[in-house]
């Protein structure tokens, strides 16, 4: 992006104080905003209790993939977790909820100082504005609630901070360019789902240095330095695995099966509904995004710009496909997945903004059109709210936990104790968050044992024997004193009775040795320990 003003080297002790001022209140307000969430100590989505059930798991049992398998998500999550009991938080929804508007504020934080290296402060704040204001705003529970997308979206936005500086300075770095090394392999250890975008940085950080005028030496330097970074973590990452004896399971548990993860349906439909029919507030900040594109080609054909060199756009652009493709190859309609797009879309808001703002044409009525801008903007934030109150799915409620979990609490309580571990064959994880106790197999929702009935089952019946096995296997390793069977109970199964673990011989026979049935109810069975009873 390039601009007429000259460029800013901004970092958080340059701010000028009217910036820190205005940043400092929009956070605060942010933080203001948001208190409901935070609050509110109760699971908004199922994938929270999963993720603390995993950091309560890793404090007994720190090696991950031999504790816990984190399907599609990677270690980074399940450790920032721990890190946080450590400091001080506990294990508790508030501090997953305070965490997740961390990152958010942390993320718009990084992409406002990318967006300073390049562009004045008059295009960067409306640019950023757009996307604070869609997260403001936003009451839909997957844009409040912590999910698996949030740390590694936090590094992709850091890799394109360092991605954007190296880019301005036009010489080598070798600091810079072993930390975008580091960054970028990082992501895939957050969430695997985020890798192309991180490979897409470190590929054009490599064009752009060979592509540079800098002698040949700096060059071999700067790739060499992303080398290091990158092998860095890799080399790290597989002195983990042998040392652990968790090669294969790692090649099974985190990229073979993920790779086959995907739902049969038409992809492109379901990502096309995802785009316009899970969330108003997307739906908006998305198609008011995109009047900006439309608006700026059109006046940079009227100004007969030619844009189609400008390196800074085509990455913009392929950036921003690559979200897309990111969200949309598993054919799988999880609105917080939209959260890969948040960043790339706002940049392209930048550049295109930029362009309107240098528009000669445009100078004269800048304060007319910023004020229509304005309007509509503001309208559609207040019909988009009317439309998310007046529709279900599309507003944040408290849920209360149901009766009988609280008896399957109680019964647990009765027999576990705090160094035990127990089994939940289904899709309800609040048993281990609201007894703090561990995880007895590394699968812990049991989706991947499944086959049929199940979201996000797995078609390989050889994957499927391999989790079977395996989670009969941990069983026997860690011998939790309950095991539940709560599939009757959840909704996320379209035929509960297909998937009860009395379908599944091998966990069959092992639960019909080793444990006794002390309670049904409410589609819930509890299955105690014979030892303990």
């Amino acid at each position: 992006m390039k601009t007429n003003s000259m460029p800013i080297k901004l970092t958080i002790t340059n701010l000028s104080a009217n910036e820190f001022i205005l940043f400092f209140s929009l956070f605060t307000f942010f933080i203001i905003q948001k208190l409901p969430f935070i609050l509110h100590n109760g699971e908004i989505n199922p994938d929270e209790s999963q993720m603390l059930t995993q950091a309560i798991t890793l404090e007994f049992d720190p090696v991950f993939w031999r504790s816990v398998d984190g399907t599609t998500s990677g270690p980074i999550n399940s450790y920032l977790l721990l890190l946080l009991e450590y400091i001080g938080f506990p294990f508790n929804y508030s501090t997953l909820h305070l965490f997740s508007v961390t990152l958010t504020i942390t993320s718009l934080a990084i992409t406002y100082f990318t967006l300073r290296i390049f562009l004045p402060f008059n295009v960067s704040f409306p640019s950023l504005f757009i996307i604070y204001s869609f997260f403001f705003f936003t009451n839909h529970r997957d844009f409040n609630h912590f999910n698996s997308e949030l740390p590694s979206v936090m590094l992709l936005t850091t890799g394109v901070f360092i991605l954007a500086k190296v880019y301005y300075k036009k010489q080598s770095s070798p600091l810079m360019y072993g930390a975008l090394g580091v960054i970028c392999c990082l992501v895939p250890l957050a969430k695997l789902q985020g890798a192309p975008l991180a490979f897409l940085y470190i590929t054009f950080a490599i064009f752009n240095l060979t592509g540079s005028k800098i002698n040949k030496f700096d060059k071999l330097i700067g790739i060499v330095s992303i080398g290091i970074g990158s092998g860095l973590v890799g080399g790290l990452l597989l002195y983990y695995l042998f040392q652990n004896k968790l090669i294969y399971d790692f090649y099974i548990m985190y990229v073979k099966t993920n790779l086959v993860h995907n739902n049969p349906g038409n992809s492109l439909m379901l990502f096309i509904k995802l785009i316009f029919k899970s969330s108003y507030d997307f739906l908006f900040f998305f198609t008011f995004s995109i009047s900006i594109w439309v608006s700026s080609v059109f006046t940079t054909i009227r100004n007969k710009t030619n844009l189609l060199d400008n390196k800074v756009l085509w990455f913009l652009i392929i950036n921003l496909i690559i979200s897309f493709f990111v969200i949309a190859r598993t054919g799988y309609i999880f609105e917080h997945y939209l959260y890969y797009t948040f960043f790339p879309i706002t940049l392209l808001n930048a550049f295109f903004i930029n362009q309107l703002v240098k528009s000669e044409n445009l100078k004269k009525y800048s304060e007319i059109i910023f004020s229509i801008v304005a309007l509509i903007f503001f309208t559609g934030l207040a019909i988009t709210n009317y439309l998310k109150y007046s529709s279900k799915n599309q507003s944040f409620s408290a849920s209360h936990t149901p009766l009988y979990e609280d008896k399957v609490i109680n019964l647990i309580n009765q027999y576990a104790k705090p160094t035990d571990c127990i089994v939940v064959w289904g899709w309800n994880l609040n048993y281990h968050v609201l007894t703090g106790l561990r995880q007895g197999t590394r699968e812990n929702h049991s989706i991947r044992c499944m086959n049929t009935n199940s979201l996000g089952a797995i078609r390989d019946l050889k994957l499927v024997d391999y989790y079977r096995q395996q989670y009969v296997d941990d069983m026997k390793r860690n011998k939790p004193v309950v095991f539940i069977d709560e599939v009757e109970a959840n909704s996320f199964f379209i035929n509960p009775k297909m998937v009860v673990h009395q379908n599944i011989p091998v966990l069959r026979n092992y639960v019909a040795s080793n444990y006794k049935l002390v309670s049904k109810e409410s589609g819930v069975s509890v299955y105690v320990r014979k030892d303990r009873i």
